[in-house]
């Protein structure tokens, strides 16, 4: 029956099982509710994992400075946090006033002999014209072991 006044079933009347079925007994609630947040932690639980594992990269650099040496030679001096049998490759440039490259290479940055995780790199970069810096653009890990 419906309360023509709220346009909804009346009160406390029952629903008819035949047309909705039976109402869920508070076991089966519960236990859908305890499933769902079983779910949702283990949910949580992967995504902090994943966070955690692309927080923390294999490979972290940092310059220290650079030295112009001549108009056509850069000393760039920087430093590498890695595995300590790990290889990476580590690419420096320089520039002149106008910020143009005036000289880029690929330095490879091998494994320790010893087990320390910071490798420091002096490296002196060819210029083809006077440059004013020089940069480290980044590093990646080539051989990981």
């Amino acid at each position: 029956m419906v309360d023509p006044a709220t346009r909804s079933p009346t009160p406390g009347r029952a629903r008819p099982p035949e047309r909705y079925g039976s109402a869920p007994s508070r076991t089966r609630t519960r236990a859908t509710y305890a499933v769902g947040a079983i779910v949702a932690l283990v949910a949580l639980g992967a995504l902090l994992a994943l966070a955690l594992h692309k927080s923390t990269p294999p490979v972290a650099a940092g310059l220290l400075g650079y030295q112009v040496r001549s108009d056509s030679a850069v000393l760039v001096r920087f430093e590498v946090h890695k595995a300590p049998l790990a290889e990476a490759v580590c690419t420096v440039r320089a520039r002149d006033r106008t910020g143009a490259e005036t000289g880029r290479r690929d330095v490879v940055v091998g494994p320790r002999r010893d087990s320390r995780r910071v490798t420091g790199v002096s490296y002196e970069l060819p210029t083809r014209a006077r440059a004013v810096s020089g940069e480290l653009v980044g590093c990646r890990i080539t051989r990981d072991h």
